[in-house]
């Protein structure tokens, strides 16, 4: 029997959804299970998938996932499984969006709401398990989608073996204190918020990641604040991130939505503040500081934390392994 994790974007990006297959493929076969990850056109163009075998999708890539539980696909898995990622947030908190203000991106949120509210409840009553990693938003899931509680699997987010060392990026960053967020830069994470909220403060702003649109806005937002640095460094290697974050104020992720990040695990972890917006499932862990998606409120908050914080203790989370085992054991019955 095999376990395939479906990810479309796997091999192409190294971000939280990502890390998190890479985990799970890993933590399987330290297991001695069969795991391997996949994109949904392999998946539907390998006829290796027996009815023995077992689907994980990660992330709700709605498309796909049409595609993966159409009557016209040949796959009969004994066992469907998904993993959310908090893809529905938007859907079972609309109104506090909106109340918040329109954002770029969200005509394409509003899209896919559509199609959540003539497909979604539907599609996921035929998921055996649908993974959260909150007990937060499997509440939400089994409200919206008037899901069977027993389809719930709370799965936390788990430390990903990375290796443990520091190295100081090669590109040189502004000196004196700085906030730094690492993810992929687009329209939802809000990082042109950043600069303005930093005005006058004293402290830089370091940016690392793949540009996915969003990053001439930063830059442009950057430029209009003369006073304070920015850096962009693109993609850096993980002890370059390990060495970023734990020389940061705090590391910071203003997204408009956002599910649990991998970012706020390796800032905590490190014993650096994680600031993220009330938008998102991140779980009240010591460190965490919530704000609003507006400059202003990351102002206060950045402003409270140049004056110091109390000793920050890591969150108490599985390994890659844990984490995988419990995973397989819920979604084979064993």
């Amino acid at each position: 029997m095999t376990t395939y994790i479906v990810c479309d974007t796997y091999g192409l990006h190294r971000g939280g959804i990502e890390l998190h297959v890479e985990g799970l493929v890993k933590g399987l076969a330290e297991l001695g299970l069969a795991a391997e990850a996949v994109t949904t056109r392999i998946l539907l163009e390998d006829r290796r998938v027996s009815t023995d075998d077992q689907v994980v999708i990660e992330g709700i890539h709605r498309g796909s996932l049409m595609r993966l539980l159409s009557p016209r696909s040949h796959l009969r898995p004994s066992k469907l499984s998904v993993f959310t990622h908090g893809s529905y947030f938007p859907y079972c908190h609309f109104a506090t969006m909106v109340r918040q203000g329109f954002f770029p991106g969200m005509e394409k949120i509003v899209a896919h709401n559509l199609f959540d509210w003539i497909f979604a409840e539907t599609l996921l009553s035929r998921i055996g398990t649908i993974a959260v990693m909150t007990d937060k938003e499997g509440s939400d899931l089994r409200r919206a989608f008037h899901l069977k509680e027993s389809q719930i699997f709370v799965s936390p987010n788990f430390k990903v073996a990375q290796p443990t060392g520091e190295s100081a990026p090669k590109r040189k960053i502004p000196t004196g204190p700085y906030v730094f967020a690492v993810g992929r830069v687009e329209p939802r994470k809000n990082f042109q918020a950043v600069p303005s909220a930093l005005a006058g403060l004293g402290v830089s702003f370091v940016l690392a990641g793949t540009d996915e649109g969003g990053l001439r806005t930063v830059m442009n937002e950057a430029r209009s604040q003369e006073t304070v640095p920015f850096d962009y460094l693109g993609m850096v290697s993980d002890t370059e991130k390990r060495w970023l974050i734990s020389h940061a104020v705090a590391t910071i992720l203003p997204s408009y939505i956002e599910g649990v990040p991998f970012s706020v695990l390796e800032s905590l972890e490190l014993g650096v503040p994680a600031i993220v917006t009330s938008t998102s499932y991140v779980p009240p862990w010591e460190g965490v500081y919530y704000c609003t998606p507006t400059s202003r409120n990351i102002r206060e908050v950045v402003t409270r934390l140049m004056r110091g914080h109390a000793r920050i203790v890591p969150p108490q989370i599985p390994d890659e392994r844990t984490a995988a085992f419990q995973l397989y054991k819920r979604i084979s019955g064993s």
